[in-house]
């Protein structure tokens, strides 16, 4: 059975953001609790528990087994001040109002539903002390090499598009990155802005800078790993798309074993963008 890594999409993530667990221009001088949302296994937030250890760091997902994950690497590391709960963070939150200085939120659009996005962000501002943080991070696929590949993820969007999670109906995008920064705004936070950065989904040579194995890239790693993910991900999703209509079994096969081969090309090119957007609850 094919399972989506996500300790892939942390290391991807982390190298195309030149190893910042969040926007350079944020100072967390002074915070003392975060709150990581879709946290899963909790990547994000063993990685910042490393940088900043005198940090209080909660993660809250909605997957058990990932949670359990998370609990025992917790255990084994001695790290007493990190905490993970289970938590639907599509509904309102079992948290106290102004109890955290810093929220953050990555690659979770595939899970909240169009509708959902102001209450779920209203509940953000609820639980940030005056003046603390949200950041929200997504990754748009935008050109590829691999003409297969691009077609896979069209079908994935639109089928998302149809479930009510996707805002973009032709599925040329997810359709949520481009759309952070507004979504901000409406919530009524402060001071909001966004970075955006060009991820790479090809084979150049580059740096690995996960804070693990930081050294050279030769062959392009990090991007192909991620690559190879993003296809699992739409295999995981198949029958999903095909219950939408949107391709027969056969077809939908036929360009899954395209996309395997052109993903395996030397000079395999592409790009995607990554959005960052961030805003801060105002000062009482």
């Amino acid at each position: 059975m094919e399972v989506y890594e996500e300790s892939i999409l942390h290391r991807y993530l982390l190298q195309m953001l030149g190893g910042r667990l969040f926007p350079e221009s944020i100072d967390i001088e002074g915070v003392e609790r975060v709150l990581d949302l879709g946290c899963g296994s909790g990547e994000w937030v063993f990685a910042l528990a490393r940088r900043y250890p005198q940090l209080f760091i909660c993660g809250v997902d909605l997957d058990r087994r990932l949670l359990q994950r998370a609990q025992a690497r917790r255990n084994r590391a001695g790290l007493s001040q990190l905490e993970f709960r289970q938590m639907d963070f599509t509904r309102p939150f079992p948290l106290a109002e102004s109890s955290f200085d810093f929220l953050h939120m990555r690659a979770c659009a595939r899970f909240v539903t169009a509708s959902a996005w102001p209450a779920l962000l209203a509940e953000c501002r609820r639980v940030l002390r005056p003046r603390g943080w949200l950041t929200l991070v997504e990754i748009e696929l935008c050109d590829s090499s691999s003409s297969a590949f691009l077609k896979l993820r069209q079908l994935f969007n639109r089928c998302w598009y149809r479930l009510g999670h996707a805002l973009d109906e032709s599925g040329l995008s997810f359709g949520v990155a481009s759309r952070l920064y507004g979504m901000l705004l409406a919530a009524g936070l402060q001071e909001v802005a966004y970075d955006v950065h060009i991820a790479d989904l090809g084979r150049q040579p580059g740096t690995m800078q996960d804070g693990e194995a930081e050294g050279a890239d030769p062959a392009g790693t990090i991007s192909a790993l991620f690559l190879q993910q993003s296809l699992t991900e739409v295999r995981l999703a198949a029958p999903l798309i095909i219950q939408q209509g949107l391709i027969s079994p056969p077809e939908l096969a036929t360009l899954l074993e395209q996309a395997e081969r052109e993903l395996q090309a030397p000079d395999l090119c592409g790009w995607g963008v990554i959005i960052s957007a961030y805003g801060r609850r105002q000062a009482e």
